[in-house]
């Protein structure tokens, strides 16, 4: 099984988050979950760079597929591994 679905989306999720374009997955802790009334664990997010959380960034797009390839991200990335932040 491949571990990421193509070399861009590999090189913009493992990049340093404060530089450039770069891709994000963030999880949602149950508390988040519930006040934001979400019935999902998880998000793609495509930002510029930005220091400090996911949530005090100006520029972000939530994508569901990858920009490059156009794999289903959910349906791709089902491993809690990949998540780089959770929100509670």
């Amino acid at each position: 099984m491949e571990k990421y679905c193509c070399d861009k989306f590999q090189f913009r999720y493992s990049g340093e988050k404060t530089m450039g374009l770069n891709i994000r997955i963030i999880g949602y802790g149950k508390s988040f979950q519930e006040r934001a009334q979400l019935n999902i664990d998880r998000n793609f997010i495509i930002t510029e760079g930005y220091a400090g959380k996911i949530e005090d960034c100006a520029k972000k797009a939530i994508i569901n597929f990858c920009p490059f390839c156009g794999t289903n991200l959910r349906a791709f990335y089902k491993d809690m591994s990949y998540i780089q932040e959770i929100m509670e």
